[in-house]
């Protein structure tokens, strides 16, 4: 149900390179218990943003996705 609407809401694609290949689930606070899956802690990324950006530098990336999130709210 998560992804779903998650898929929806980003268009299929990453949120950062907008590339519609290799998609993932990204959780930005992480996993606890309070956000697992959470749809305001939920974003679609592609393997490449996913692994090689977003979790090489998680201090960097984080704030942007949150305001991503914060954007998307109605």
């Amino acid at each position: 149900q998560t992804y779903e609407y998650v898929h929806t809401r980003d268009g299929g694609k990453c949120v950062l390179c907008h590339s519609n290949e290799l998609i993932q689930l990204h959780h930005i606070r992480g996993r606890g218990k309070h956000l697992t899956n959470d749809i305001n802690n939920c974003v679609l990324l592609c393997f490449d943003c996913h692994h090689n950006k977003v979790h090489k530098n998680n201090k960097h990336w984080r704030p942007i996705l949150n305001n991503y999130i914060a954007n998307k709210k109605t």
